[in-house]
């Protein structure tokens, strides 16, 4: 992103070129140094995004456009703007290096819209749709570039409410609210635990914990020393993921064995055990 930042303001302000080539520099070097050092260094050496490329023109761009999906990503996310940043050249280094940072990398949750990767260029789409509102205003006139403002919020409306169905229509959604209430039966579980305590907890609990010494349940819990570990072992609370444990039911008979905790509270499917 900061790369195609400093192609932007080296096209579009002479004046500022010396700041374009300064942010080209201090993005390649934080690249290099966040990628090469201090991720691997909290990582165990790993950096899982790093692209899987034969140095070949042609595989490369196979795998910017296969499968489909990834053309798809790219027309779904003009069309929310309406297409107006195809009018803002300027910007073509950034959308580029964006969706090719995606598209190469071999984890197809990567190249759809449905998760959070799009957050990242959404800002940069929404200055180049007014940089092509500005265009069109000086080339085809004032009145074509409102009547198409007008239409972009229009579109922007209808894509979020019957195609993309978007998480902000929860906030009007009075089944979220009821089912909110649903979880109640967590609250009071929660509601065990002193507020200068540290928790262990799954996924779904440890962000009740965020203002104190909370870590996320897996196997080597026993580092942590907590005062408490929290399991809640209903179906689907703790998918196998990068943070969380591989077996929650069999962590649950370790922690269970585990002599340095008793069992505290019990309630249905949730627990709690505190140290002794």
């Amino acid at each position: 992103m900061g790369i195609g930042l400093s192609f932007f303001i080296f096209v579009t302000k002479k004046n500022w070129r010396d700041i374009a080539i300064l942010t080209f520099i201090i993005s390649l070097l934080w690249g290099f140094v966040s990628i090469k050092l201090i991720i691997p260094y909290f990582s165990q050496g790993q950096y899982i995004y790093s692209p899987h490329l034969k140095f070949n023109i042609f595989d490369l761009i196979y795998k910017l456009i296969s499968p489909s999906i990834k053309l798809k990503t790219v027309f779904i996310s003009l069309l929310s703007f309406l297409f107006l940043p195809v009018f803002a050249s300027s910007i073509y280094p950034a959308l580029f290096l964006h969706f090719a940072h995606r598209f190469l990398m071999p984890g197809s949750q990567l190249w759809e819209i449905g998760f959070h990767y799009n957050i990242e260029i959404a800002p940069t789409l929404a200055v180049a749709s007014v940089l092509g509102l500005a265009i069109i205003k000086r080339k085809l006139g004032i009145k074509l570039s409102y009547s198409l403002a007008l239409l972009l919020i229009v579109v922007s409306i209808f894509l979020h409410r019957f195609f993309f169905k978007s998480p902000l229509g929860l906030a009007y959604n009075t089944a979220f609210y009821n089912h909110t209430k649903n979880f109640a039966f967590l609250d009071n579980m929660i509601s065990k635990i002193p507020k200068n305590a540290s928790v262990v907890a799954q996924n779904n609990l440890s962000s009740r914990f965020l203002h104190q010494d909370v870590w996320i349940l897996r196997e080597n819990y026993k580092q942590y020393n907590a005062d408490y570990i929290l399991f809640d072992l209903r179906e689907g609370q703790n998918p196998i993921n990068f943070l969380g444990m591989k077996d929650p039911k069999k962590l649950f008979e370790t922690v269970k064995k585990d002599e340095s905790y008793q069992l505290f509270y019990h309630k249905g499917d949730q627990y709690i055990f505190k140290k002794k």
